[in-house]
């Protein structure tokens, strides 16, 4: 076997990959990538229409009957100036991490009871993952 011919194509295949930094993404970056694809962000985006009579997403939009979203997750619960919380969501300090904005938006009412979020919720599991990739997308 000539090393000569094979050399090229170690490094087309092997090297330049590494160089790229493409084989050096992580497990959890590589999980993004492939939860953000166009389906499923488009699929969020028709759910959040039933969000945006209450809800913004934008860092300068206005808070509505709900507040806006802008950075979102990774906050704690009832923290954003210039909206009234309801005093159940204020004391709740729970941080809104994808696990908790699930089962809130699965069930607003058992998550939190006594909130003012007047939602029933969505079942629809695959409804629901493509709902929260389009807010941790659109609230960053």
């Amino acid at each position: 076997m000539n090393v000569n011919k094979i050399l090229p194509i170690l490094t087309i295949f092997c090297i330049v990959p590494l160089l790229s930094g493409a084989a050096l993404a992580s497990k959890e970056d590589q999980a993004e990538q492939t939860t953000l694809n166009p389906a499923q962000l488009k699929l969020g985006k028709r759910s959040f229409i039933r969000c945006q009579a209450c809800h913004t997403l934008g860092a300068a939009e206005a808070h509505l009957t709900g507040p806006n979203l802008h950075g979102l997750f990774s906050s704690t619960a009832g923290e954003k100036e210039g909206f009234a919380y309801s005093e159940v969501l204020v004391k709740s300090q729970i941080k809104w991490t994808e696990d908790n904005m699930k089962e809130w938006l699965r069930s607003p009412f058992t998550f939190i009871p006594g909130n003012k979020m007047a939602f029933v919720g969505i079942q629809n599991d695959r409804e629901l993952e493509a709902l929260i990739a389009y807010l941790k997308e659109k609230t960053k």
